[in-house]
């Protein structure tokens, strides 16, 4: 779990140094062990969920007017 967190935490500095879009709700969604076939790696069902999570992100910045994306 810290290993997690270590590595969300880096991955959202590196995208906001670089003006980049960083979806919280990836690393906010409860992942479970039973998640993972190994330490980094998703089952197919969670490949569907975190899909569906992108997606949505996508959708919502795709909808959002220029002023707000600042």
């Amino acid at each position: 779990d810290d290993m997690m967190h270590v590595y969300n935490q880096a991955t959202q500095e590196v995208a906001e140094s670089n003006e980049a879009q960083f979806l919280s709700e990836v690393s906010a969604y409860p992942w479970s062990k039973n998640d993972f076939v190994d330490l980094s790696h998703f089952t197919s069902p969670a490949n569907l969920e975190f899909a569906r999570i992108i997606a949505e992100g996508i959708q919502a910045l795709h909808h959002q007017t220029p002023d707000q994306n600042e």
